[in-house]
């Protein structure tokens, strides 16, 4: 049975408390006391009864800031008042420590304490606390008007100044133990209210990133106003980060970012979201891990060291459970995503068919622009590629026709209709070397190939000598450093040519292109071990997928084998890609590279038109797993997948599923803040203002003279073409000197009139001095240069 002598007490402490005319210190004093009294579970009916309740969220809400701005508030709750701790009776201050307080920010944090109760929370629901323009509005208002860094102090957050972070603290811990016990409030910030706050929230670990990447902007516009090269100001960049990532391993657990203390906003934070996982449909929790990153600002409450023993009031409960709420929905996710990739490539088929019609109707260049609006759509279609190379061909245009059999191999090089369209582009153009090459290469992918098999007999009688793609041909970057004698010799450089460059400056960057670029030897370099390239990702695929068996490919493939057999590797992969700043003419779309890397190391690396699609990652997959640049052949266990490539994640899982990998998808947030982290664009685009238009016959090798069989390549509309673009580039060299100049010749031409004029007007004046008998000292008006200055 309640007490009525307690219930009386209340009421007239209650009367002191709404009581204007008393003072503020006197009215801040008979609030803490009921605090104390009341606010801790003692008397819980008896206040409840007095009305208690509803007189505390009355000061709470009462005259609240229409924009939420509480540090600006003429309210008289709002005024804050500092007192030495001796003159406040809380124990929980500290003895060094000043007191800040106010009436909304003690009422506040004394609903929060009574939030812990049910009968409590029941009478401040019927007081109107929970309504949505209530505790999610306030709360939203506050969580906006936060300047992060915020603090990490103690309990009472007696030693915050700042009467907006001190309510902020008491208003999640009051949402926190109320959503509990209180349904229409739970519905309310679960659909509405937590998706704000966490957008707004900024974790410790994301202020740190945030500050270092302003440093490292404000030290290159420093750089750049002095003057300084670009290799230069690289240099000083790279330094400074290295600086930054040491004070972040050694000393950022010892900062002001690390740790969440008791009472702290981050406390809070953390201990609002541990209690809204708990009751949060998983519909609800995978729009606060995609749009407001809740991951990885849970994850920015941790050490970067990642403490293995998990704390009960700590983040890691659920991170763990919002993690496989992620993994679980995120392949459903991006399947509905990937219903817009069908549509292009519905449509791209639509476009194709149009094409082959229009080809076989004569139409060629109406064929064409099908095609290419095909590839627009859809641009990892082998086969479109492959029928724009026959039609160029048809049209006499060889350049071309090798330039869409080159794109077709580049998408997937073990189809063998794309090497043959190949052979024809150099059989077209009288390289019957490559052209033999390119038909070897085809037949390895379909053997006893009749039409295939009479164009490589017809390559072959120009040839005087055959080469052999394995004997014959140099392995790129490998024979340069294993064999660099042999493979200047394949170059056709000799050592007059090699001491001229060396001498020239060994340590120059484009040594090496210096070297290739010599005489014939940049033709061979790109166009054969170009294709010797494509032949050994070729013959991996094949025989990896299954399509060929090693014991049909020459002896030096004996030990590719198929994915299922390969040792299953220890690190995961992470698969991402970025852009180029090349823009393709015909279809508009840019160009990408695709990495997979195994923590440091890259694994494989390609270069894809438009944004790449699932045939390109497993063609990348595929190639770091059997061909890698770096490490041993081997199956991933787990695969990253970049945020930028969600779209496809679920058709990647049912790519690397039977290969017994599984994945997972990167967020949004934490696409951002490692991009923050790497001055890089979290999307992939980062050449947004530096896109241009390549140039087709870029990709190619200057058609100088076979060497070897002495036939001269019939290239003369190209070699005028880069004449006419190196004129060009010329042109838009001098340009500005060609302006200055015609500025300085303006100004002289100026000055000779001006100087013509004087010259006149003193002839004048002599004659009318010698008219009048007045004598003239010779020169100072005989119109010289040194008299008229």
């Amino acid at each position: 049975m309640p007490s009525q002598t307690l219930v009386q007490h209340f009421v007239n402490e209650l009367k002191k408390l709404q009581d204007h005319t008393r003072s503020y210190s006197d009215r801040y004093f008979t609030l803490d006391d009921l605090c104390s009294e009341a606010g801790y579970g003692q008397g819980v009916q008896e206040f409840c009864l007095a009305g208690g309740p509803r007189a505390i969220v009355e000061i709470a809400v009462r005259h609240w800031p229409a924009d939420g701005k509480l540090s600006s508030s003429a309210a008289a709750a709002d005024v804050v008042e500092v007192c030495h701790h001796d003159e406040c009776p809380d124990p929980f201050v500290s003895d060094d420590c000043d007191v800040n307080r106010s009436l909304r920010r003690t009422a506040i944090g004394m609903l929060a304490e009574m939030s812990n109760y049910k009968p409590y929370v029941l009478a401040m629901e019927k007081a109107g606390m929970f309504a949505p323009e209530v505790l999610p509005r306030m709360l939203e208002q506050t969580m906006a008007q936060l300047d992060f860094p915020v603090h990490n102090k103690g309990l009472s957050c007696y030693e915050v100044k700042d009467q907006t972070q001190a309510i902020a603290v008491h208003l999640l811990n009051l949402a926190a133990n109320a959503l509990v016990h209180s349904i229409p409030l739970r519905i309310q910030l679960v659909q509405h209210t937590a998706l704000k706050v966490c957008t707004l929230y900024q974790d410790p670990y994301s202020q740190f990133v945030a500050k270092s990447a302003a440093e490292r902007a404000a030290e290159r516009a420093k750089l750049e106003a002095r003057g300084l090269e670009e290799k230069e100001i690289e240099k000083r960049i790279h330094k400074l980060t290295d600086k930054q990532q040491k004070w972040e391993k050694e000393k950022y657990d010892e900062s002001e970012y690390s740790g969440t203390e008791v009472g702290g906003l981050h406390y809070y934070f953390i201990r609002f979201i541990n209690h809204l996982v708990q009751c949060c449909p998983e519909d609800q929790l995978l729009r606060l891990i995609h749009e407001g990153g809740l991951i990885s600002k849970l994850r920015g409450n941790m050490s970067p060291k990642e403490p293995s023993m998990i704390t009960l009031y700590g983040p890691h409960m659920a991170v763990i459970r919002l993690t496989e709420v992620w993994t679980k929905n995120c392949y459903k996710l991006s399947d509905v995503m990937y219903q817009r990739v069908r549509d292009d490539e519905d449509h791209s088929l639509e476009l194709r068919l149009d094409g082959n019609g229009a080809f076989r109707g004569g139409e060629l260049q109406k064929a064409l622009d099908c095609y290419w609006k095909a590839i627009a759509l859809n641009p990892e279609d082998s086969s479109l590629y492959n029928n724009i190379s026959l039609v160029y061909a048809k049209m006499g245009d060889s350049l071309q026709a090798l330039y869409a059999a080159e794109e077709s191999l580049k998408v997937d090089p073990a189809v063998s209709k794309s090497w043959a369209r190949l052979g024809d582009a150099y059989r077209m153009m009288e390289r019957w070397q490559l052209a033999h090459l390119a038909y070897t290469a085809a037949l390895e992918m379909m053997p006893n190939d009749a039409d295939i098999l009479a164009r490589q007999s017809d390559a072959r009688s120009h040839l005087a000598q055959v080469w052999d793609i394995d004997r014959d041909v140099p392995d790129g970057m490998r024979d340069f450093i294993h064999s660099p004698s042999l493979y200047f010799k394949w170059l056709g450089l000799g050592k007059d040519d090699l001491m001229e460059m060396y001498k020239a400056g060994p340590d120059q960057d484009d040594f090496i292109d210096s070297l290739l670029e010599r005489r014939e030897g940049h033709s061979r370099h790109i166009a054969c071990t170009k294709i010797k390239e494509d032949v050994k990702n070729a013959r991996a695929l094949a025989v990896a997928t299954g399509l060929l068996k090693p014991e049909t490919l020459p002896a030096c493939c004996k030990d590719l084998v198929r994915i299922e057999d390969l040792p299953r590797g220890f690190e995961s992969w992470t698969i991402s890609w970025t852009d180029t700043p090349l823009r393709h003419k015909q279809t508009g779309l840019n160009r990408h590279t695709l990495t997979a890397m195994s923590g440091s190391r890259m694994r494989s690396m390609l270069t894809v038109l438009g944004t790449p699609g699932v045939a390109a990652v497993r063609k990348l997959l595929i190639s770091g797993m059997t061909n890698p640049m770096f490490g041993q052949p081997e199956r991933p266990t787990i695969i990253f997948v970049a945020h930028r490539m969600f779209p496809i994640f679920s058709k990647i899982t049912e790519l690397v599923k039977p290969w017994g990998a599984r994945t997972e998808a990167e967020t949004a947030a934490k696409a951002q803040k490692s991009a923050t982290h790497n001055d890089t664009d979290w999307n992939g685009y980062n050449h947004a203002d530096g896109y241009y238009d390549e140039e087709d016959s870029d990709y190619f090798a200057p058609l100088h003279q076979d060497y070897e069989n002495g036939h001269l390549m019939k290239c003369e509309a190209h070699q005028q073409a880069a004449a006419a673009r190196q004129k060009l580039k010329v042109q838009a060299q001098l340009e500005p000197r060609i302006k200055q100049q015609q500025g300085e010749h303006q100004v002289a031409r100026l000055m000779q009139q001006q100087f013509e004029e004087l010259q006149h007007r003193a002839r004048n004046l002599q004659r009318a001095l010698v008219v009048v008998g007045v004598s003239c000292p010779e020169g100072l008006l005989s119109g010289r240069r040194s008299g008229l200055g």
